[in-house]
């Protein structure tokens, strides 16, 4: 994106200078996908020092079925069941994020 950095790297950057600054324990959690997961989480390995000790760096959407568009039926694949299904987007974040626990209190 920026001289060779990653909009997850600028992202961790920003949020590790911003601890520094003020001297804060802010923390950083993605909503990500079950397709995205691994990248983000390898990509984000390099800063041991992101996450925030009793919270996770990441929390998943949750998964929807693939429909056809002609008759809203799943969608059938030979390959398995993993073409399926997809992440249902950002208007899954607040049931996604009541599924992690985060919000009992």
């Amino acid at each position: 994106m920026r001289r060779g950095l990653s909009f997850l790297d600028i992202i961790a950057r920003q949020v590790l200078h911003l601890r520094k600054e003020y001297d804060a324990t802010l923390p950083l959690i993605f909503m990500d996908s079950f397709r995205t997961s691994a990248d983000t989480m390898e990509a984000l390995a390099r800063y041991s020092d992101l996450p925030v000790e009793g919270l996770p760096l990441e929390f998943l959407q949750n998964k929807e079925p693939k429909l056809l568009a002609k008759d809203l039926s799943p969608v059938s694949w030979a390959q398995g069941p993993g073409p399926r299904w997809c992440p249902p987007g950002h208007g899954d974040l607040y049931t996604a994020l009541r599924g992690t626990g985060l919000l009992d209190g």
